[in-house]
């Protein structure tokens, strides 16, 4: 999701699940955070955040679109190439 989010550049409040395997949900959303690109909001927290979250985003037009544009940002759309260059780089050298 998170890297689908950065290629069309949408703000989002990302509630990522503690059951996955790694936690890898965490660390993207973490990631995003970080940057400003979105907000994380833990499951733990949702009942007694969510509502506040959603209500000040939807009230800040300029917050929202400068996290789109962070989001954006964050996008690799090469990735895929990248990552075969490198593993034709690897096995040439082996």
């Amino acid at each position: 999701t998170c890297s689908e989010l950065m290629m069309i550049g949408k703000p989002a409040v990302l509630v990522p699940s503690p059951n996955v395997a790694g936690d890898h949900q965490t660390k993207n959303a973490e990631a995003m955070a970080r940057n400003d690109a979105s907000i994380l909001l833990p499951e733990s927290e949702l009942d007694k955040s969510m509502v506040t979250v959603l209500n000040d985003l939807l009230f800040d037009q300029e917050k929202l679109y400068t996290m789109g544009r962070l989001t954006k940002a964050l996008a690799k759309p090469d990735a895929a190439e990248a990552i075969a260059k490198e593993i034709f780089r690897i096995a040439e050298n082996r």
